[in-house]
């Protein structure tokens, strides 16, 4: 079905914000509501994008998603307009479903649609944006920069996430690694945590849109706000986690030479341990207990799995410890694989046709990634379960009687003396990351995760003369 089934009073709305007709429309194929419209008008054909708010069941529950959501965007996007930063044109929004409406690009956000080298001219264009999207007045965001909790410390994401854990912490398990994490933020604040800029806050792979080396714009404003400008330089290296590019020495190089000044690494530091906790802190309460009515839960799936061993290697970088990966097992063939194999094949056979559009081929992609899991889950699981739990008797002195009783145990380290044993703790909660990463391994069905690269202990020291 179309946008006009399915929102009657959003095409509608369209339709009357254009002053023409909607053709064709299609959902997206992701987790978001996003609608590919066209509208032919008395001056030409529109190609549109509406895009709805994320998992709108839970926006008046979640400080984070009442602030950063649609309405939000458009704010950002009609104060941006005056200024020189390539972005998507806004048409209006539309209140009763807080849709955004904004212009549709062709090109691609994909790096993988390049090669090595188009893929660094494209982004170091970015890089140049991201420049001046920081030397940009703070005045220009007058009326779309958020009020946070508390305006002295950098990362207003975070403070907003942290209410929600704050609120569901009675609900849910222990999370000693993310309470670890919270734990290292409020003791490593940048030594000029006060400095502020306008910063896009959602930064790097696939929040710009190129057509070959040509840069078209800047996408996904509704994170932006004013903020340290490093947050968006910390996003940027968690989010090559999650759809790598490669190295990122040369973009960060080039940063330094356009800002004028030398990277602030231990900020950057900062802000990639913030970026990698954010969204881990939101999805802690849906990852233990997993509802098919969450829009996102099966890339929440994903993501916590890259997020958690991206929070390990940047808390490890962090404090110069090189991590130690683990050995990982071969998989063993079960009483079960008949059973699992089965399932994989109806999915990916005889549940094909029930796909008929891009959606449907995005939620049938997820379920086989799904059943590919468990089936490799039920193959290496048990080896990884005793592996996890070798680790954690190296920590505890004692081995514990379940993985459950080993968390409760290393909260309490977590919650009375975590400087004492951090070296310790982050090795072992990296290889336990590494492990679960590689069990989860067939859920990746959309990005090939890869590791985070540390930065060089000079990188971006000494800002060279700006060269074309």
């Amino acid at each position: 079905m179309g946008i006009r089934e399915e929102q009657s009073d959003l095409a509608t709305w369209i339709e009357t914000t254009t002053g023409g007709a909607i053709v064709s429309s299609e959902r997206q194929g992701r987790w978001r509501v996003h609608w590919m419209v066209d509208v032919d008008t008395p001056t030409g054909r529109l190609k549109l994008l509406a895009r709805m708010p994320r998992d709108p069941e839970y926006i008046e529950y979640m400080a984070f998603l009442r602030s950063y959501r649609p309405l939000h965007e458009a704010k950002v996007l009609q104060a941006l307009e005056p200024t020189a930063i390539p972005t998507t044109r806004f048409y209006g929004f539309h209140t009763p479903t807080q849709t955004l409406l904004i212009e549709r690009l062709d090109g691609s956000g994909d790096f993988r649609d390049l090669d090595v080298a188009a893929a660094e001219v494209v982004l170091l264009k970015y890089v140049e944006q991201m420049v001046a999207i920081h030397a940009l007045p703070v005045e220009v965001f007058a009326n779309a920069a958020l009020p946070t909790p508390d305006p002295t410390r950098p990362g207003g994401q975070l403070q907003w996430m942290r209410q929600d854990f704050d609120n569901a912490r009675p609900h849910i398990r222990p999370e000693p690694l993310l309470e670890l994490g919270l734990w290292w933020l409020d003791h490593h604040l940048p030594a000029d945590q006060n400095r502020r800029s306008i910063v896009q806050g959602d930064t790097g792979p696939g929040q710009f849109m190129f057509d070959g080396t040509e840069l078209l714009a800047l996408i996904d404003w509704e994170l932006a706000d004013i903020d340290h400008p490093m947050l968006d330089l910390g996003v940027m290296r968690m989010r090559n986690t999650l759809y790598p590019m490669g190295s990122l020495d040369r973009a960060l190089e080039r940063y330094s030479e356009l800002s004028g000044r030398p990277l602030d690494l231990e900020a950057i530091r900062y802000f990639t341990v913030l970026a990698s906790l954010v969204s881990l802190l939101g999805m802690a309460q849906s990852m233990q207990a997993p509802s098919a009515a969450i829009d996102s839960m099966l890339p929440r799936l994903a993501w916590d799995v890259v997020m958690r061993r991206c929070l390990c290697e940047a808390l490890l970088e962090a404090a110069a410890i090189t991590p130690r990966p683990p050995e990982l097992p071969e998989p063993l063939t079960t009483s079960r694989a008949s059973l699992h194999s089965f399932l994989v094949e109806h999915l990916e056979v005889g549940c094909a046709s029930l796909a008929s559009d891009d959606y449907g081929r995005y939620l049938l992609g997820g379920a086989v990634g799904l059943a590919r899991a468990l089936q490799h889950l039920d193959q290496v699981g048990p080896a990884l379960d005793e592996a996890d739990l070798d680790d954690i008797e190296v920590v505890l002195g004692a081995r514990p009687s379940s993985l459950a009783d080993g968390n409760e145990q290393l909260a309490h380290i977590v919650a009375t003396d975590p400087a004492a044993r951090l070296p310790e703790l982050l090795q072992m909660w990296y290889r336990i990351a590494r492990r679960r990463e590689f069990g989860w391994r067939p859920l990746m069905v959309a990005q090939g995760a890869g590791p985070l690269i540390p930065m060089r202990n000079d990188l971006g020291q000494r800002p060279p003369a700006l060269t074309g």
